[in-house]
């Protein structure tokens, strides 16, 4: 729609994708139109559209981003706290081995058995050190 505004249009062909690599655009030519005036009781819009095609290359508003407020947190000694609680059965654990008196001796102390023990034992350490690291968010 026209919206009654006489003046001169361009016609222009657009040839392209996004995938296209030598996409074109391609002037057809301008229209001089001498539009008829609004009738009585029509207004005089401006388009919705705007008429300049190198708008769409002119630089956006900014976007303001409001992030949400950071959820509360308990203090610091009460979050230690609870993570000396969860170590505390492991640290029983290792107590009771050593009061038992466990025997390591049929443990592999050579060859291939050793060493995949180790790399088993050590997978197993750096585990448990990566989830300490996460937790204490170091």
């Amino acid at each position: 729609e026209l919206h009654y505004l006489s003046g001169q249009y361009d016609m222009d062909l657009i040839v392209g994708d996004a995938k296209m690599a030598n996409s074109f655009l391609w002037n057809l030519g301008s229209l001089e139109l001498d539009l008829p005036e609004p009738p009585e009781g029509a207004s005089k819009k401006t388009p919705a559209v705007e008429t300049d095609p190198m708008a769409v290359f002119k630089p956006k508003a900014e976007i303001a981003h409001i992030f949400r407020t950071p959820e509360k947190r308990p203090p610091t000694a009460l979050s230690y706290t609870f993570l000396a609680f969860t170590i505390l059965p492991f640290l029983a654990f290792l107590v009771g081995m050593r009061l038992l008196n466990i025997n390591f001796g049929n443990a592999p102390t050579s060859g291939l058995p050793a060493l995949s023990a180790l790399a088993f034992h050590g997978g197993l350490a750096s585990i448990l050190g990566l989830y300490l690291l996460f937790w204490l968010k170091v």
